[in-house]
């Protein structure tokens, strides 16, 4: 049964039609995602759906009763008074201090003489009870608590005032709010906005348990792969439904769009038929026959146009490409090399003793939860930022271009024609194409970038430094305010280009198309992974490590002096090698606590080879590179190596649980 129905829906803004009669079902528990390019008016159908705009015409149908809930992707007032906290809610407020008060007006009106007014009372206590239950205020705290931490915000963020916090914490509390009131009906608008990576895993966890329907816009196709059950793209102001998760819309988009270039050339060798026979008509003076054929010819010419336009590329789809790359040179020299790097800020770490090589090919993203200090590592490469300890080495002729997340300009006032043609003394002409491809046309290119968008600052950005063909592109977020096609272009222009990439980035199918490589940070370390599911699995394990750690100081110090002891040890081993063998029992007891944490350490160098193994046999294929395989093959010999020490040290335990006896 449809929760939600829209029939011949029509928009138009200033001449331009954004919807063009579109149709709709949403049935309950479906899990829909609405793509489609920056501007083709999904965030305009949310709003007509919430009622927040009306169409020119159409009709909007909910089920009766259903209660709908809309995230939009501006951050509107919360309707709260600035002095209430993350976990207050004035309804529910409401609710309770009336049920109070109507409690203790019933211990006064008890009386049999007041039986009337009791009854009066009673109905109007069940009626605040039904909507205090109604509305979760029983474990509403707890329940909103277990969504903000789910989201990333947690500990003493909740006990400060709502106008304290940032944007982007605003927009978690609003989601968490809408979560825990499990509406009918969920419209979500960018909902990955302002979500790290840990925030949108347990996002995508929430939402595939939850039990009312979500209709969701999204760029982020790993998590439309997760969710969706059905995919709907929004294009030329018409919906096109598709059935599954993301993967399943390429599958069936690229098909049909091999059946319609089929159409097409069909359609023109019959064109081509039917002008040859129109011809011979006309030479054998069959003058009815001929105009037959030139209206059949006609029409044929009208599908073939209509079909083309189909066929054709949106005119606003950006187009990225590089110049041709300088191929001359080592394939394996060193632009970069790390050693020993450390940053903390006050008391709370970053990180520390990272060490790390990069080639002139490599393309690497940098991945980790917010504010585990990605932009920090880059502002350092960059000289922006000094770090703690450590040496940083680059090739003096290094060519290195940067874009972060949020682009700046020394001349604000500047055109955008103008700008580009400075940057890289491109004539008038072909900048004005160039800029074409990056979405600006006509009279746009003499807008002044200070009242560009984000997303126009982006584009403009990347305009211009990909023409100038650097060694090293530092990339901070560059998905950011691109919409779908745009970022696919992007991913294939990158994976062309021949220069080395390091790029931040929480987009996972961004990360995946560019190779797989990635830096990840967690509890303090960052480390290389194959591939992004690796790294997840991984720092999931060594952030249990540290909360474990962390739970109990004694171990840490214990693990540090058990190493040091028997540092000593072996070294006073060496001095006398025929001494005696004799201990007492503190010796022993010492002896058998270094033993114990070298086979708790061996026990999670093996867990972590394993999965690392797993990931790379999953990866493994026809365009594997030998790397590859020598990398398998490395930890195979590792994993031999480790497991031979670990046996040792269960035997070596278990015999001396044997002497003791």
């Amino acid at each position: 049964m449809s929760i939600l129905s829209l029939e011949k829906i029509k928009k138009s803004y200033f001449g331009r039609e954004v919807l063009a009669g579109v149709d709709f079902k949403l049935d309950r528990s479906e899990r829909v995602a609405l793509i489609g390019e920056n501007g083709a008016g999904k965030t305009t159908l949310l709003k007509i759906i919430t009622g927040q705009e009306s169409p020119d015409s159409g009709q909007v149908t909910l089920a009766q009763g259903t209660v709908t809930a809309y995230l939009s992707q501006q951050l509107e007032s919360l309707g709260e008074a600035a002095s209430l906290t993350v976990l207050d809610n004035p309804r529910l407020d409401q609710l309770e201090q009336q049920l109070t008060r109507l409690a203790e007006q019933m211990a006064t009106s008890s009386k049999p003489d007041q039986a009337q007014h009791f009854s009066s009372l009673a109905d109007q206590y069940a009626r605040a009870q039904q909507a205090f239950e109604a509305e979760g205020g029983y474990d509403y705290r707890p329940r909103l608590a277990q969504a903000l931490a789910g989201l990333g915000l947690k500990g003493e963020i909740l006990e400060q005032p709502l106008s304290s916090l940032s944007g982007g914490e605003r927009m978690r509390v609003k989601l968490a709010r809408f979560l825990v009131s499990q509406p009918d009906l969920l419209l979500l608008d960018e909902p990955t906005n302002h979500l790290d990576i840990d925030s949108i895993e347990w996002l995508e966890e929430y939402l595939l348990h939850y039990g009312g329907a979500v209709l969701f816009v999204s760029h982020d196709r790993r998590f439309i792969d997760r969710l969706a059950t059905r995919v709907v793209e929004l294009e030329r102001g018409n919906l096109v439904s598709y059935k599954g998760n993301y993967t399943d819309y390429l599958q069936q988009k690229a098909e049909q769009e091999r059946y319609k270039q089929q159409e097409l050339e069909r359609l023109k060798k019959e064109a081509a038929h039917q002008a040859e026979v129109k011809q011979t008509l006309l030479s054998h003076r069959n003058i009815s026959g001929f105009h037959e054929r030139e209206k059949k010819l006609a029409r044929l010419s009208e599908e073939i146009d209509q079909l083309k336009e189909k066929l054709a590329a949106s005119p606003q789809r950006m187009s990225f490409h590089f110049l041709p790359a300088d191929n001359e040179g080592d394939p394996n020299r060193i632009i970069l090399k790390i050693q020993d790097l450390s940053k903390a800020f006050g008391n709370r770490l970053l990180f520390e003793h990272f060490d790390y090589e990069m080639k002139r090919h490599d393309k690497v993203v940098l991945a980790g939860p917010n504010g585990c200090g990605k932009s920090t590592l880059l502002k350092i490469l960059l000289g922006q930022l000094p770090a703690d300890s450590g040496v940083i080495l680059l090739p003096g002729d290094l060519k290195l271009a940067y874009m972060q997340q949020n682009v700046s300009f020394s001349q604000e006032d500047c055109p955008i024609l103008q700008e580009l043609m400075q940057r890289t003394d491109l004539p008038e002409g072909p900048a004005r194409n160039l800029l074409a491809r990056y979405g600006f046309r006509d009279i746009d290119v003499f807008k002044q970038i200070a009242v560009l968008s984000g997303g126009e600052r982006s584009r403009l950005y990347l305009c211009c430094v990909l023409q100038e063909r650097p060694d090293l592109l530092l990339l901070d977020e560059p998905t950011n305010h691109l919409d779908i096609r745009s970022r696919d272009i992007l991913e294939q222009a990158l994976v062309d280009y021949e220069g080395a990439v390091l790029a931040v980035s929480h987009d996972r199918f961004f990360i995946d198309r560019l190779g797989g490589a990635v830096l990840g940070f967690a509890a303090g370390q960052i480390l290389p992974y194959p591939s992004f599911d690796v790294y997840r699995r991984q720092a999931r394990l060594l952030v249990e490590q540290a909360k474990a750690r962390a739970a109990d100081p004694s171990r840490l110090t214990a693990e540090a002096k058990a190493r040091t002891d028997l540092r000593a040890d072996l070294a006073e081993a060496k001095k006398k090698p025929g001494q005696s063998t004799g201990r007492n029992r503190q010796q022993r007891r010492r002896e058998t606590a270094r033993r114990q944490q070298s086979i708790r350490e061996a026990e999670e160098r093996l867990a972590f080879i394993e999965v690392e193994q797993n990931a790379l046999e999953e990866q493994l294929g026809p365009d594997s590179k030998p790397a590859d395989y020598q990398k398998l093959a490395d930890l195979s010999q590792e994993y031999e190596q480790l497991s031979d020490q670990y046996l040792r040290l269960l035997e070596e335990a278990a015999e001396a649980d044997s002497d003791c006896d």
